[in-house]
Parts: C-alpha cells; structure tokens; sequence
C-alpha cells in the first residue's frame, strides 16, 4: 500500500510556520535611528546632494512716516482784473464771451454773494444794476473771502427791481431774479428753501405763480432773460397787488418783458 500523500504533512507545516509569526513577531521598522544597532554600525550617510547657500536682500521693515507734499494744487489763470477791483480775493471770474451771463444779477446770484458786494469788490462796473456787467478781456473779484457769501434770513439778497409780474403784492420790499436757463433746475421750492420762506409765503406774494407754480414761474421767459419774485415784504403795510407803471410801449412789445 502507498504511503498518505504528503499535502498534509505541508498544510501542518504552513500552519505551524504561520503560528510562529503570530505568536513571536518579527521586526519590520527600526525604531530610531538604525545606525545605533550594534548589528548595523553605519557611520556615514549613504550619499549626500550639494545645496548652494541663499542670498537675502536687507529689507527695511520700519514705518514709513508721512511728508509735507500736498500733491497737485490747481492754480487758475485769470484774465487780467479790471480797474481798481480788489487783488486779494479768494475768487475771481472772467468775461465770458461765449455766454450771456455777464450781468451783474446774474454773477451775484451765481456766487451767492449780492449786487451791492460785487460792485464794491469792483469798482469799475456800473452802479445801475440794469446796466452793471462785467466787460470783455477783464477779470472781477466775485468772492472777496470765505465769509463773503450770503447767510441769514435771506435779506441780503434783495435786488432793486424796476419791473414786476402785474400781481405781485404791493408792500413787497425783496426781490430777487430767476433766470429762464435754470427753469430745469430751480423750482419754486428752492427758492423758499434758499431765501428761509415757506411756498405757501412765495404763492401769497406772488399770485401770479398760481396753478403749476414752477410753471407759471418761467413762462415766456427765453433762458435769457429773468424775472423778479417776491420773497420778502413789508408786514407794516396793507398788502395789495399791484403792477409797475412805466411809459407808453410800442404795439409790436414782447409779452412779459420784464424791463423798459
């Protein structure tokens, strides 16, 4: 009879080995450095890779303070100023040639600052306000200092008138004059905020405003020309409407004109 087959015998052997690794484990990792194992002295590294030292630039890490330097400040030329006006001010302005606004209504209502100033500041324009314009190749003092401008009631602000709407109350002691090229941006309720009245003050004053009163305040009015509004009157006074007598006109007059 043939002996068992010897799969068995090698099946008991793997078992066994397989056993021994269980139960006695083997070292897979030194711990540490290997080269203080008595077994593997190794005294020097298996091979070394040159690196080329760095160089750093110093760096300047303190705060860098602030200077004096304001940067760029717009200085404005101006045309040459006209006889005896002021060369101090803190604002000028030239003849334009290529607008219509050189009246003197017109600058003092621009720079907020009144007819009376202007001409005081400029010596050389025409005391009748009807007239009173600044001229070509000249410049004028229009803000003589920070201060120079309107504050208040409104009061300083008054213009002599010589014509006014037919309705507007008789005891009215302040005018002022709307321009027909700001009828897209003034309303009548700026002039109330500017001058310190309420609209409800500017209608009274002025009836013909009645109706659309930002309306009836430019009507007819070439961008141009002005207008005189009531924004002040003498409560003293009965207050009555009346209208500004002046000379026969020819038959062909403009409707509204505001001055003849």
């Amino acid at each position: 009879m043939l002996p068992p087959p010897k799969i068995i015998d090698l099946a008991a052997e793997q078992v066994h080995e397989m056993m021994q690794q269980w139960i006695f484990p083997q070292c897979v990792a030194p711990v540490g450095s290997i080269s203080t194992y008595s077994s593997c002295p190794i005294t020097a590294p298996l091979f070394t890779i040159p690196v080329a030292s760095a160089t750093f630039f110093p760096v300047d890490c303190s705060i860098p303070t602030t200077t004096s330097d304001p940067g760029y400040i717009y200085t404005p030329t101006y045309l040459p100023t006209a006889p005896n006006t002021l060369t101090d001010c803190a604002e000028y302005r030239d003849y334009d040639n290529t607008t219509f606004a050189n009246s003197c209504s017109y600058v003092a209502f621009a720079f907020h600052v009144t007819t009376d100033q202007l001409m005081d500041w400029n010596p050389s324009l025409s005391t009748n306000v009807s007239t009173c314009a600044l001229q070509p190749g000249y410049s004028y003092c229009v803000v003589q200092s920070d201060d120079s401008t309107i504050t208040g009631d409104g009061s300083s602000i008054c213009l002599p008138i010589n014509a006014t709407e037919s309705t507007t109350v008789s005891n009215c002691n302040c005018f002022t004059q709307i321009w027909g090229y700001l009828s897209d941006d003034y309303s009548c309720a700026d002039i109330a905020t500017d001058v310190e009245i309420t609209e409800t003050e500017l209608l009274a004053w002025n009836p013909w405003l009645a109706g659309d009163c930002d309306t009836e305040l430019y009507a007819n009015l070439d961008t141009s020309e002005s207008r005189a509004v009531c924004i002040g009157i003498d409560t003293s006074a009965t207050t009555t409407t009346s209208s500004t007598s002046a000379a026969p006109t020819s038959t062909d007059t403009v409707a509204g004109c505001q001055e003849f």
